[in-house]
C-alpha cells in the first residue's frame, strides 16, 4: 500500500454504475450535443441548478439557466475532454475535474455529475483508503491500482492488504478510475465517491464466472483486523476459524493472522483476543473460496459508548442509475428490525446503528426487479451525518 499526496475519505457510497453510459472511443466526425446532468449524491429528487461547467479546450462556460438540473453544450466534436466545474453549487461540496470521452454517436450524450451536501463537512481535506472487495464473498482483493481524477496521483496496493491509501484529499466528489486490471475479475467501472471525512471507501470487483467452479484442495487465508472509521490495521488480535483451524494470533503486529491449508467453505470466525483497549468483536460469518490466497477484512467493534450512526440503504436500477421508488424491505442482521421504503423515496432509513460489519438481508424486492448479487454486507463507521449503502437491481 502506498500513501499518496492528495487523499480524503468519505461517505462510502461508492456509486458503482451511476457514472452511466460513458462512451469508450473517440471519433473525429459528427458534432454531438453533450448534456451534463447534476445529481444529488444522496439520491433525492431535488434539482441542483446553480452550477456551471466548462468542457476544457472546447467550450465556453455553460450554466443551468432554465433550472432543469442540466447544462447543455451544442456541437461538441468527438474526442476526450476534461469537465471542470467553474461555479460551485450553493450548499454542496466541489467536484474534482474528470475526463470524459465523446463518440460520434448517439447524437445526444449525457454525463452525470454527483454532488454531495456540505452541511456536515467541517474540514478541507481528509485521508481515505480505497478498499477493494470481491463482490461475491466480500473478501478483500489485493493488488488494485486507482486514480482519483482531479484528487490524486495514481496509487497501488503495494503491500497486498487490499487497500490503497491517499492523504489530504480535498473534500468533494470525484470519479475514481481503475488503472490496472485485477486477475480473475472484470474491469471495475469508473464510479463516483464522496470525500467528506477520514476513513475507508469500498470498491467492488466482480469475479469472472467459471464453469462449475467446484472448490477443491486447500487455500491460504489471512484475517485482517481493521479500525472501522480509518481503515487502519489493528495489531494484536487472535482468532479461531471454527472447524477449520486452531487459534492464530497477530504475532508480528501487522494486523494479520495467517492460516495455511484451509478448506473452502463458510465458517464462523471467533475472536479470542481483541486488539489492546477494544472489546471482543461478535462472531463473524466468512466465506472462503477456492482462490489460492485470500484476505478477509474484520472490522473491530468500537467501545460500547460509541454513538449509533444513521444508515440508509438505497435501491438503485443498475441500468439507469436511478433510485427505485418504493417496495424494498431490508434487515441489517443483528443491528435492526425490518425496515421498508414506506414513503417511496428509494431508500430505507435506520436511525441508530452501532458501528460494525453486518450482513443485509433483503426481505422484499421492489416489484419487477431482482437484486444483483447474493451477498450484501455493510460496514457502519463512526457516528456522523448519515451513511449510505447501495443495492443494485436489474429488471426481471
Amino acid at each position: 500500500m502506498r500513501r499518496l499526496l492528495s487523499g480524503t475519505f468519505c461517505l462510502l457510497l461508492a456509486a458503482t454504475g451511476l457514472l452511466a453510459a460513458w462512451p469508450s472511443a473517440a471519433a473525429a466526425a459528427t458534432a454531438v450535443t453533450v448534456t451534463v446532468d447534476t445529481v444529488n449524491f444522496q439520491a433525492t429528487d431535488d434539482k441542483i441548478t446553480d452550477v456551471c461547467y466548462v468542457i476544457e479546450n472546447w467550450s465556453n462556460v455553460g450554466c443551468d439557466e432554465n433550472g432543469d438540473g442540466s447544462v447543455t453544450f451544442q456541437g461538441v466534436a468527438p474526442g476526450t475532454y476534461t469537465i471542470h466545474q467553474t461555479k460551485r453549487a450553493s450548499g454542496f461540496l466541489p467536484m474534482g475535474d474528470f475526463a470524459m470521452t465523446i463518440t460520434k454517436a448517439p447524437a445526444t450524450q449525457h454525463i452525470p455529475v454527483y454532488l454531495m451536501s456540505d452541511r456536515t463537512v467541517q474540514r478541507d481535506k481528509a485521508d481515505i483508503s480505497l478498499q477493494t472487495f470481491d463482490a461475491s464473498t466480500m473478501n478483500l482483493v489485493p493488488g488494485a491500482c486507482y486514480l482519483i481524477e482531479g484528487g490524486s496521483i495514481n496509487g497501488c496496493d503495494e503491500n497486498g492488504d487490499g487497500q490503497v491509501t491517499y492523504q489530504e484529499v480535498h473534500t468533494g466528489t470525484y470519479v475514481i478510475r481503475q488503472t490496472e486490471a485485477l486477475d480473475g475479475y472484470f474491469p471495475i467501472q469508473r464510479q463516483w465517491i464522496a470525500v467528506t471525512h477520514d476513513g475507508p471507501v469500498a470498491v467492488y470487483a466482480y469475479p469472472q464466472q467459471r464453469a462449475n467452479p467446484a472448490p477443491s484442495g486447500t487455500v491460504n487465508v489471512s484475517l485482517l483486523s481493521l479500525e472501522p472509521s480509518s481503515g487502519n490495521a489493528l495489531a494484536g488480535a487472535c482468532y479461531i476459524i471454527e472447524n477449520a483451524s486452531i487459534e492464530g494470533c497477530d504475532e508480528n503486529s501487522d494486523g494479520k493472522v495467517d492460516y495455511r491449508g484451509v478448506k473452502p467453505g463458510t465458517y464462523t470466525v471467533h475472536q479470542t483476543k481483541a486488539p489492546a483497549g477494544l472489546p471482543t468483536m461478535p462472531d463473524q460469518i466468512v466465506t472462503i473460496t477456492d482462490a489460492p490466497d485470500q484476505l478477509i477484512a474484520l472490522y473491530q467493534m468500537p467501545p460500547a459508548a460509541q454513538t449509533g450512526t444513521r444508515v440508509a440503504i438505497v435501491s438503485v436500477d443498475r441500468d439507469t442509475g436511478e433510485p427505485i421508488l418504493g417496495g424494498a424491505c431490508y434487515i441489517i442482521e443483528t443491528a435492526s428490525n425490518e425496515g421498508c421504503d414506506e414513503n417511496g423515496d428509494g431508500q430505507v432509513d435506520y436511525q441508530s446503528v452501532t458501528p460494525g460489519t453486518y450482513p443485509i438481508r433483503i426481505t422484499r424486492q421492489p416489484d419487477g426487479y431482482e437484486a444483483i448479487g447474493t451477498v450484501h454486507t455493510i460496514t457502519v463507521y463512526a457516528a456522523g451525518d448519515i451513511e449510505y449503502y447501495v443495492i443494485y437491481y436489474r429488471r426481471r
